[in-house]
């Protein structure tokens, strides 16, 4: 498993070319020349049912249809393993000064999956439907692109002037472009009853060949415009439960298994057939502090916490190693992480030194200060892995004299009755950044605090303020790479919560399935990003010229 995950790495560095190069050079030193060719199939399970195949409509918990919108569809640009903006259908793009205008330049001989030629107007449509009050799709997308002005400037040619700088937006424009020639008499209100959500048309490398309740085929679109796949078909097979779908491995149902749990890699580790590949995950896990409860807006019982929590421990025996800690609302292979953040490592005696300095008395195994107990109320919502993250955070820190008690409640008790009103002193949460771009002013901007946002801390820092609002409106990279480092310097010295853990993602494939690489960071749809270069039939090589 190591050697395979060192193997994703290097080749995910490496162009598909190179790839291919270095794979018929190491082949004919062996004596057996080989190169990928095209052909054959791939068939994984997974579980749950695509809603809607529509890149503008698809909810981001909706894996199935996240995962085959990936293949269809592409957008004006798409996300390095970093999280930076590359080209795709826009082959380039031009910034003004103020950081308002964005000129995209479009690839030429595009074409549709039906054969019709892409141009701007698929493109006008696209974000004009986004922006229309009557968009049933993701709030966030629609916000971002709200009070943007679209102009066609030719065929080739958008412009988009938006009301304010805001750097994100070239993530955004990732978005699945839809075909205007389909669809330009579809309202935005009327796009969810469109039979087009069943029978999708896009740009991307494969195309829909069929679908059912049980199953999607899709296959190798000839007229792709970048590099085109090996593979000629994909079936994604739907299962209701994870365990179905190991199952459905271990019976050769399917020949790769599109999230791993913990609980089930043992199991696939012991058939033989399968490669594992891992990627860490952007999302992160944490305890959240109220910043206007009088105990915890003491900054040393924040940080004496977290250095009294082992969290080495919680990932061994709660995660199964399956995660790696998290040292910052950025993720640590996106370009802004400050990997100079301060950590807060398992030190019990620095969380007692803390306490001590700040007047706290340990008495009798517990913290006291002016006759009140140190003993916060632990609050999470009630689903098995979190009761029992829960459950050993608080034994911790009650082996340590905080007398933590422990209140689990449904997810949306939590959100309606504890998060929003902020009536809780310390919670149990994972936070999503959503997107590629390391933008995090919607969770920690101090006007998110309030009972609508997601600053559920109620954290108001000015420093940190200032570096959210420059990293987002600046489009110069190193500029925002320095707003997020103090942003990252800022969280970490005020600690309005503790973090835990990034997950990893756990990716089996059939080692029939050669070239398989995953992005450094990712989400599950993610997984396919290079599949251009995933292959399962060879062709004999060339020899060397001599």
């Amino acid at each position: 498993m190591f050697r395979a995950y060192r193997l994703q790495i290097i080749l995910s560095i490496l162009g598909s070319a190179v790839v291919a190069l270095l794979i018929a050079v190491v082949a004919y030193g062996s004596g057996s020349a080989t190169v990928p060719a095209t052909g054959g199939a791939y068939v994984e399970g997974m579980v749950g049912q695509p809603e809607v195949l529509n890149p503008l409509l698809a909810k981001p918990t909706d894996y199935p249809a996240q995962s085959i919108d990936s293949l269809i569809f592409s957008g004006l640009t798409r996300e390095d393993s970093t999280g930076l903006p590359q080209p795709d259908l826009a082959r380039s793009w031009a910034i003004t000064n103020d950081g308002k205008t964005y000129t995209f330049y479009l690839r030429p001989n595009v074409t549709w999956q039906d054969g019709q030629p892409f141009t701007a107007d698929d493109v006008l449509y696209t974000l004009q439907t986004i922006q229309s009050p009557t968009f049933s799709g993701d709030a966030d997308l629609a916000s971002a692109w709200r009070g943007a002005q679209i102009t066609k400037i030719d065929t080739l040619t958008v412009q988009v002037t938006l009301p304010q700088p805001f750097a994100p937006i070239l993530d955004y424009a990732s978005v699945g472009i839809l075909p205007a020639h389909l669809l330009s008499q579809t309202s935005p209100a009327a796009l969810s009853s469109s039979t087009f959500n069943r029978q999708p048309v896009g740009t991307g490398p494969y195309r829909l060949l069929r679908a059912d309740l049980s199953s999607v085929v899709l296959e190798a679109y000839p007229g792709y415009y970048a590099a085109k796949p090996y593979i000629s078909r994909l079936m994604l097979r739907f299962y209701e439960t994870d365990q179905s779908v190991v199952q459905a491995v271990l019976d050769g149902q399917v020949e790769g298994d599109w999230h791993v749990t913990a609980s089930d890699a043992a199991k696939l580790q012991r058939d033989g057939r399968l490669t594992f590949y891992e990627a860490v995950q952007p999302s992160y896990s944490g305890l959240a502090f109220n910043m206007n409860d009088s105990m915890l807006s003491q900054t040393p019982v924040r940080q004496a916490i977290a250095y009294a929590i082992d969290r080495e421990k919680l990932r061994a025996q709660l995660l199964h190693g399956a995660a790696q800690l998290a040292e910052s609302p950025i993720a640590p292979n996106s370009w802004a992480y400050d990997p100079t953040t301060p950590q807060y490592t398992y030190d019990p005696a620095r969380a007692a030194s803390l306490l001590f300095n700040a007047g706290w008395q340990k008495a009798g195994g517990a913290w006291t200060k002016n006759g009140a107990l140190l003993a916060p109320e632990l609050v999470s919502d009630d689903s098995p892995d979190h009761v029992a993250m829960a459950r050993a955070i608080a034994q911790q820190l009650r082996t340590f004299g905080i007398g933590v008690s422990l209140k689990t409640v449904p997810f949306n008790t939590l959100l309606t009755s504890y998060l929003a009103p902020r009536k809780f002193q310390i919670a149990l949460l994972d936070w999503d950044q959503g997107s590629g771009d390391p933008d995090p002013y919607a969770l920690w901007h101090s006007s998110q605090a309030t009972p609508a946002g997601l600053n559920f801390s109620g954290w108001k820092s000015p420093m940190a303020d200032a570096a959210l609002a420059n990293g987002r409106k600046t489009t110069d990279l190193a500029a925002r790479k320095r707003a997020y480092a103090i942003f990252q310097q800022t969280f970490a010295t005020d600690l309005p919560a503790f973090l835990l853990f990034h997950p990893v993602y756990e990716y089996a494939v059939d080692n029939s399935i050669q070239g398989v690489t995953l992005p450094s960071v990712i989400h599950p749809w993610d997984r396919f990003a290079t599949l251009s270069r995933w292959y399962i039939e060879t062709r004999p090589a060339k020899p060397p010229s001599k």
